[in-house]
């Protein structure tokens, strides 16, 4: 009987990490309201304004309630 109470308390264990660790694994949100400016390997200035969203292929930023996406593969020329 212990050790049925050990497999079901092992296998309990293993199932809130797996739940735990699905949890974490989200996107993580950002803060709206981050002002930042875009510049170039030259230092000139491509784009500037609040955050808006961030991802592996789009950055997106808001600039008088208009909304310019960036791709960073094209920024680094």
């Amino acid at each position: 009987m212990k050790a049925i109470r050990k497999q079901i308390n092992r296998i309990m264990q293993v199932l809130v990490l797996v739940l735990f660790a699905n949890v974490n694994a989200q996107k993580e949100t950002i803060s709206n309201g981050m002002f930042v400016r875009v510049y170039n390997l030259n230092g000139e200035k491509i784009s500037k304004g609040k955050l808006f969203d961030i991802s592996d292929t789009l950055l997106t930023l808001e600039h008088n309630s208009k909304f310019n996406n960036l791709d960073p593969r094209t920024l680094v020329i």
